[in-house]
């Protein structure tokens, strides 16, 4: 599964790519001064479809969200990180998912948890999930790790306040004091 990105190729190949577009009356061209310029056409009947793999990326974080919130011990944060956030999955890569763990949940309700939704995302996606999970002490007591730059860096929150790991790295936070 690719979750959006950029992708490289050749001028010819693209030009290749938006004729054939044009052909199949998804994209629409046109010339503006002189020069072609495209634009999707939302009246196809294939838009609502190629706007959904589009969006696939957005579609897996409010899955995330929407699972996470129903759990009965929920995250204190959650974000997608990784490939998978940046945009450049291949279909070899797995889904990198960082949870932090309340204080005070059972484990073996915990561990159900994650464990049930690694087998989501592999169903909903065809990738591993492979889950990241820290105590909330843990990431307060260590906020300046290199993994949880990536999360702040990169990461597409799901669960929690979208700024709580990032107050913990901010300079001169006292240690142990969100």
């Amino acid at each position: 599964m690719r979750l959006g990105g950029t992708s490289k190729g050749s001028l010819t190949g693209i030009r290749k790519v938006l004729n054939r577009l044009v052909a199949e009356g998804t994209v629409d061209r046109e010339t503006v001064a002189g020069v072609g310029a495209y634009r999707f056409n939302d009246e196809h009947l294939a838009a609502p479809a190629i706007l959904a793999l589009v969006n696939l990326r957005s579609s897996l974080v409010g899955r995330l969200e929407e699972t996470t919130r129903s759990w009965g011990a929920p995250p204190v944060f959650g974000a997608l990180f990784g490939s998978a956030a940046r945009g450049q999955m291949t279909g070899d890569s797995d889904i990198d998912i960082f949870l932090v763990r309340p204080g005070e949940v059972d484990d073996q309700v915990w561990g159900d948890q994650v464990a049930s939704l690694s087998g989501q995302v592999r169903r909903w996606t065809g990738n591993r999930a492979e889950v990241l999970e820290l105590d909330e002490a843990e990431v307060v007591e260590h906020p300046d790790d290199l993994v949880l730059g990536e999360v702040v860096r990169d990461g597409l929150v799901f669960a929690g306040p979208p700024t709580w790991l990032v107050r913990l790295q901010r300079p001169g936070r006292r240690r142990g004091t969100p």
